[in-house]
């Protein structure tokens, strides 16, 4: 079963050389992880506030997850609160 398939209609519409849909958040997060290459030395700082799968595919490739707080105001990441600075930030997005 495909889990990701190219979009060329997307990626012709919005200029971009590569755009992928996946079947749901779950996969696009393991993608997200997989592209880039994370896996084990790999420090990602995320933030325990969403789902609690967010973190799954950051394990599945042996990163070292650390948490940090989010900031009241724009509900982000709050860089004061991460130490030290890791190799990837992974911040959810809901559209």
């Amino acid at each position: 079963m495909t889990y990701v398939v190219p979009c060329n209609g997307i990626s012709n519409r919005l200029g971009a050389r590569h755009v992928q849909a996946t079947r749901s958040c779950t996969s696009a997060l393991y993608l997200a992880a997989q592209v880039p290459g994370l896996g084990p030395g790999d420090e990602v700082i995320t933030t325990p506030q969403t789902f609690w799968v967010t973190t799954w595919p950051l394990q599945a490739r042996g990163c070292t997850i650390r948490f940090a707080d989010i900031d009241a105001r724009t509900l982000n990441l709050d860089p004061a609160t991460v130490e030290p600075p890791g190799s990837g930030c992974s911040q959810p997005e809901w559209w």
